[in-house]
């Protein structure tokens, strides 16, 4: 992921504790996708660690993400 340039951000996500309240917020690093490029480097990255090997990705239509048309 070192290769995408911009677009970094810092989570705050929050630990919750047995009793549901929270105890901590740990910090994340992450990037958001600037580019075309950065979605592509990003799904290469999955497919080399094996990931989605017995899995089926089909391209996002209207009709298969629950939009509807308006």
């Amino acid at each position: 992921m070192g290769k995408i340039e911009g677009g970094s951000v810092t989570f705050e996500v929050p630990r919750f504790g047995a009793d549901g309240k929270p105890k901590r917020i740990d910090k994340m690093e992450g990037k958001l996708f600037q580019r075309d490029q950065d979605a592509t480097a990003f799904w290469k990255i999955l497919v080399s660690k094996g990931y989605f090997r017995e899995s089926t990705i089909r391209k996002l239509t209207t009709t298969n993400c629950g939009i509807t048309g308006r």
